[in-house]
């Protein structure tokens, strides 16, 4: 199986495709953060390292971090879709929905009961990335980086794009999700 071409040299001159056809400036905000959504992605996957190297528990959470990667790939494509493309986008793609929520508020219940049985705390003064180790500040620099995705999702909406609500119920669910998982990561 041959490397399919990637380089259509289209964007040569500053525009791009939205999945639905048309052509937009790369700077257009769909574009931007699409990108944004692409490299929190990329972080993640990067964190990835510091899950799989501790006990089973945290080996799971990197399984089921791979399932969300996997689910919001479909967000970029929802986002970098034109609106008059979207509702054609959603009947083909298998879109994020309240069972991804559901899905991440589960994984936010399971977390926080393991934090508890091994009490740990979140309240008191809060911590500095960094001063807790190399894995927790790691974890909390892709917790900020989604925060920052989960604004420009609500600045597309209010500059009157579709984002659906589970879109931005997804980032804003799963940012806690990484906070905690910080705290999990914590060196004593």
């Amino acid at each position: 199986m041959s490397i399919p071409n990637i380089a259509t040299r289209r964007g040569d001159s500053g525009t791009t495709a939205l999945w639905s056809g048309e052509r937009v400036s790369k700077t257009d905000p769909r574009i931007r953060t699409t990108g944004e959504i692409d490299l929190v992605l990329a972080m993640l996957g990067r964190g990835h390292k510091y899950l799989r190297t501790k006990d089973e528990f945290s080996q799971r959470l990197s399984t089921d971090f791979i399932h969300v990667q996997r689910r919001f790939t479909y967000l970029m494509g929802e986002v970098s879709t034109g609106e008059e493309g979207k509702q054609a986008y959603l009947d083909r793609k298998d879109s994020i929905s309240d069972d991804d929520v559901a899905f991440i508020e589960e994984l936010y219940g399971r977390l926080r009961a393991h934090l508890d049985e091994l009490g740990r705390t979140v309240g008191g003064a809060w911590k500095v990335a960094g001063e807790t180790g190399e894995a927790a500040a790691e974890f909390h620099v892709i917790r900020a980086a989604f925060r920052r995705v989960e604004l420009m999702l609500w600045d597309l909406r209010e500059r009157g794009f579709t984002i659906r609500e589970p879109l931005l119920k997804c980032f804003n669910r799963f940012s806690d999700v990484l906070f905690f998982t910080a705290v999990l990561l914590e060196e004593d």
